[in-house]
C-alpha cells in the first residue's frame, strides 16, 4: 500500500470511527442543553465531528511518519475529509 493509500484509509477509518459516534454526541448536547445554550445541536454535533476527524487524522498521520505533517499532508487530509462530508451529514441529519 503505497503513501496516498495509507492516507486515505487513515482518514476514512478515523470519519467512520466519528460517524459511530454521532448519536452519542446528539444524546450529549440534548442532555446538556442548559449548559451549552446550543441552537441548533445537529450544526453543533458536524463541527464537532469534522474537528474531530480533521484533528484524529492528523494526529494518525504524525503518528506514521513520525514527525509534524507537512503542509501538503494537512492539505490532503483536508480533501479527503471534505469528500465524506456527505456521508457525515447524511448521518447528523437523517
Amino acid at each position: 500500500m503505497d503513501e496516498n493509500q495509507t492516507l486515505e484509509e487513515l482518514v476514512k477509518r478515523t470519519i467512520e470511527g466519528a460517524i459511530q459516534a454521532i448519536p452519542a454526541h446528539l444524546y450529549e448536547v440534548e442532555a446538556s442543553k442548559d449548559i451549552l445554550k446550543v441552537v441548533n445541536k445537529n450544526e453543533f454535533v458536524y463541527g464537532l465531528v469534522m474537528g474531530m476527524g480533521l484533528g484524529m487524522a492528523t494526529a494518525a498521520v504524525a503518528t506514521l511518519k513520525r514527525e509534524i505533517p507537512s503542509s501538503e499532508d494537512l492539505m490532503r487530509i483536508k480533501i479527503l475529509v471534505y469528500k465524506m462530508v456527505p456521508d457525515i451529514r447524511k448521518n447528523i441529519f437523517k
